[in-house]
């Protein structure tokens, strides 16, 4: 016999979510907040039952995506919403529907709802790779965001849920770059010089002077705002950080060239 369930809306999936309250109470004995992502709230509502019932002044925090807030709104508001979900990073917690179930139990054992922006979740994914050296997935980092961004009041000993790690290479890709060029890991360039052999050499042995690693090049003769005997080059560097990049620009400019950054 094969027995459906949903994830969140059931009471023996919500006892069983709760043992991981039971775990963090054992090895965190004196925790005074609890922070975990929420989609359909099943995992929230078995660990705050659980957590509260053995130590009720534990602060639990729920926190969702700005994009898909269904629960949190339905928890400011005092009754079910549904409010148009966004396209979002966090799929793995785009929950459209919330269930009565779920919704009590939050409005009877949690404290607060948050939600984060997608830029947060990103910076949130990237500070899990770069620092905690941690592959997450959007929905699983929702409480690492709301606490990097200052959202939460961690005044005492802190717990985030981290909930999940399915997340699709070309996602991680772009998450890497866009973390890395947030930190000015990454400096692109416009300048314009001679189209006569050496020019650009004399560039290239500047970057290598600045320690700046060359990762792409691109000319450009033939556009109209463009001097005749000159070409545009286009470069892509890899940088220790923004005071580096700006470093290198500063170089750039003492030497005669105009630098457009992009």
């Amino acid at each position: 016999m094969i027995i459906c369930r949903t994830t969140f809306d059931d009471d023996d999936i919500i006892a069983g979510q709760g043992s991981c309250g039971l775990e963090i109470l054992e090895q965190l004995p004196q925790i005074q907040t609890l922070v975990v992502p929420v989609g359909g709230g099943g995992l929230i509502s078995g660990m705050a039952i659980a957590i509260k019932a053995l130590k009720p002044d534990v602060k639990i925090i729920g926190v969702q995506t700005e994009a898909v807030p269904s629960l949190a709104e339905s928890f400011w508001q005092g009754r079910i919403v549904h409010p148009a979900p966004r396209p979002t990073l966090a799929d793995g917690i785009a929950i459209k529907q919330p269930a009565e179930r779920n919704f009590e139990l939050l409005q009877a054992h949690v404290d607060e709802m948050l939600t984060v922006s997608e830029d947060a979740i990103s910076r949130a994914l990237f500070f899990a790779i770069q620092y905690k050296h941690l592959i997450a997935e959007g929905a699983g980092v929702v409480g690492l965001a709301a606490l990097l961004e200052g959202k939460v009041a961690a005044t005492g000993p802190t717990v985030v849920v981290l909930s999940g790690g399915n997340i699709d290479v070309k996602l991680l890709d772009s998450i890497i770059n866009k973390g890395m060029n947030d930190k000015g890991r990454f400096l692109i360039f416009r300048t314009l010089i001679h189209d006569t052999p050496g020019s650009l050499k004399k560039v290239l042995n500047l970057l290598a002077q600045q320690k700046a690693n060359v990762l792409h090049i691109q000319h450009a003769r033939f556009r109209s705002n463009i001097p005749i005997n000159c070409t545009e080059i286009e470069v892509e560097l890899e940088t220790r950080d923004a005071a580096h990049a700006q470093e290198i620009i500063t170089a750039l400019s003492a030497k005669g060239y105009t630098v457009q950054g992009l």
